[in-house]
């Protein structure tokens, strides 16, 4: 059946203006602009616009789809505790849950073919991010959570600045350790200029000996080891499925609030080979193999 949907879409723009008042603004400016729109059904993406935009319209005759949100949905009043299977409002989502334990096995899957010290046991995994608010509901959900590995896990303080980035992957860049890399997208320069993640990620490349994770596909393309994506895009398109059963009737407090049922492998092929790895034969199906990364 063709359809014909009308869309708009406001940015929030609230990782690279992580300052409160600049998140005020653009809240009151994007509340105009969908007043205005008169919208069928809103989608919020990531957990300011969730928590600012989807709580604004919870309750009302407007239905709203989330995605990518790394809070539990009833820290922002948008269901009870214990009903993400139906969440009874006008309010459903997508939340943003990545394959921790998946990524734990794929790591020590590659380290394995490493020989030299730094082919010894993976003892330790090192969680780093910026200082977002996305990243500080991240580190919260998985602080209480079971990672079902037998690895010492290991929360590094939220990274403001490259200084600090670099020195803290500097000193845990050893035999033994691993990292995942999750956001890096308000880190700023000594002039407090937030920095494009392309040049975050060349020294990364460049300097890391350990193993890294990233759950972002360009941080793997860009030289981070792999990873098992739970992508924007795989986001978005399970959100706009909730849409849809939504705009041929189903009343959204009866669609349940999940994550994806599965990710993807992605391995940079470039980044193993420096490491001395090798790719297994069971990994390279059905895994996205990046190539080396232009000089």
């Amino acid at each position: 059946k063709e359809r014909v949907i009308e869309s708009r879409e406001f940015f929030l723009d609230s990782k690279r203006n992580p300052r409160k008042e600049w998140l005020s603004a653009q809240v009151v400016q994007c509340l105009k602009e969908i007043e205005a729109f008169n919208p069928d059904i809103i989608f919020t993406g990531d957990d300011n616009a969730t928590k600012t935009i989807a709580t604004h319209y919870y309750g009302s005759d407007i239905p709203v789809v989330f995605y990518g949100v790394n809070a539990e949905p009833w820290e922002y009043g948008l269901v009870e505790e214990g009903r993400l299977h139906a969440p009874g409002a006008n309010v459903t989502g997508i939340l943003e849950r990545h394959f921790y334990s998946d990524a734990v096995y794929l790591i020590d899957t590659l380290n394995d073919t490493r020989s030299g010290p730094y082919g010894e046991k993976i003892k330790k995994i090192y969680l780093l991010a910026d200082d977002s608010y996305t990243s500080k509901m991240l580190f919260k959900h998985l602080s209480t959570g079971s990672w079902q590995a037998d690895k010492k896990i290991i929360f590094l303080p939220q990274i403001s600045t490259f200084t600090q980035y670099k020195k803290t992957l500097t000193k845990i860049n050893r035999p033994g350790n691993s990292v995942i890399v999750y956001n890096l997208q308000t880190i700023k320069d000594d002039t407090g200029q937030v920095l494009k993640d392309t040049a975050i990620l060349a020294w990364t490349r460049e300097t890391l000996k350990i193993p890294s994770i990233a759950f972002h596909g360009s941080y793997i393309e860009g030289g981070v080891m792999a990873g098992i994506l739970v992508s924007g895009f795989n986001q978005a398109y399970s959100a706009g499925e909730k849409g849809l059963q939504i705009i041929d009737g189903t009343d959204p407090g009866t669609i349940p609030i999940e994550p994806p049922s599965r990710g993807k492998v992605v391995i940079n092929a470039e980044t193993t080979r420096r490491l001395g790895m090798k790719i297994p034969f069971s990994l390279l199906i059905g895994s996205t193999i990046y190539p080396a990364p232009e000089k």
